[in-house]
């Protein structure tokens, strides 16, 4: 009923949806090596997402108590949209106990995720498979979990729903093998997947392309960054969709424009048409809590208008790509009826 509601499932663990998909999985490992041919392997594991409710011991496995609380912004900090969301979302009925109990249920939630990826690897060894089988753990976004004082995610471009976990695990009779455990500093983004894929399979990358090859970047030695600031956007909606709780979003989340922005390791810039645009020093404030660009009259940091002109070059990149290979918008599934 709550955007902060969490708890237990009530169910075995190893009935629980991550833990069939698991299970599926493996199943589908005995097909692949039967045929004997190359495969491609994608996993889905539903954890942890909203709702935050996880089959028992993981609910219980980390202790309230121990849980850091997120700072939170005072009302004049945020942007109207985001008192909408708490309102939905009834933030103001959650005590410190809640949100403790939803952070320390959804750090459970990755426990139970993690324990079946370890099924997963453990089949894989079982079957001779690690020596010749490239792992990629990914995710598609993040969560706030009581970040900003909200939870499950909105149509936003802040740090905590960007920056998901990558994990590339090399075969064990890989010649990239010694390279693990290597910090290799910069920025990747998840278009980066693509290009690396096709390399490991030993196909070309096709010219449109934006991201790049990261296993041939590390192996090559190269310690230039691959790229100077990353971009990501998100929104221009116009479905039917209202609040999707308790998995989704709320109403007040969604975002009729587009917004677009770019960061690097130090600044974030977000355009957002419908409620202005936001800046924030990453070194300073990580949580993205005060604005740069807030109360109006600022003088605009040189480095903030550096990625509003970056970010106007991405969008001129992408019509010109969308012109020369003939993409088609497709209707994002804005069909009455279709949810």
């Amino acid at each position: 009923e709550y955007a902060w509601s969490s708890g237990a499932v009530d169910c075995p663990a190893e009935e629980g949806n991550s833990a069939m998909i698991a299970t599926r999985a493996i199943r589908m490992l005995d097909e692949a090596q039967r045929t004997g041919d190359p495969f491609f392997l994608h996993v889905a594991i539903d954890d942890p997402h909203p709702p935050y409710f996880v089959p028992p011991p993981y609910d219980t496995l980390v202790d309230p108590a121990d849980v850091e609380l997120p700072e939170l912004p005072t009302e004049t900090e945020q942007p109207a949209w985001q008192i909408c969301v708490h309102q939905e979302g009834r933030t103001d009925l959650a005590s410190e106990g809640d949100v403790r109990q939803l952070i320390a249920v959804y750090y459970g939630m990755i426990a139970y995720a993690n324990d079946q990826m370890r099924r997963i690897y453990y089949a894989l060894r079982e079957r001779g498979l690690l020596e010749d089988t490239w792992i990629i753990i990914g995710s598609d976004h993040g969560a706030y979990a009581g970040e900003k004082g909200m939870f499950a995610k909105t149509e936003s471009l802040y740090e905590c729903l960007l920056h998901v976990p990558l994990i590339i695990v090399p075969p064990a009779g890989s010649s990239a093998r010694p390279l693990t455990g290597e910090l290799v500093p910069g920025l990747v983004n998840t278009i980066d997947l693509f290009p690396t894929i096709l390399g490991i399979a030993g196909l070309p990358v096709p010219e449109y392309a934006q991201g790049h090859d990261l296993v041939h970047w590390v192996q090559s030695g190269a310690r230039e960054p691959l790229h100077d600031c990353l971009f990501a956007q998100v929104g221009d909606y116009h479905g039917y969709l209202g609040t999707t709780y308790p998995t989704g979003m709320p109403a007040s989340g969604r975002h009729p424009g587009l917004l677009q922005g770019a960061r690097t390791l130090e600044t974030s810039y977000v355009h957002d048409p419908d409620y202005g645009d936001e800046a924030y020093d990453l070194r300073t404030d990580p949580t993205e809590i005060r604005n740069l660009l807030g109360n109006g009259g600022k003088e605009i940091p040189a480095e903030v208008a550096r990625l509003r002109e970056r970010v106007s070059e991405f969008q001129r990149e992408c019509l010109r790509l969308r012109e020369e290979l003939g993409v088609v918008p497709g209707d994002r599934g804005f069909t009455k009826g279709w949810e």
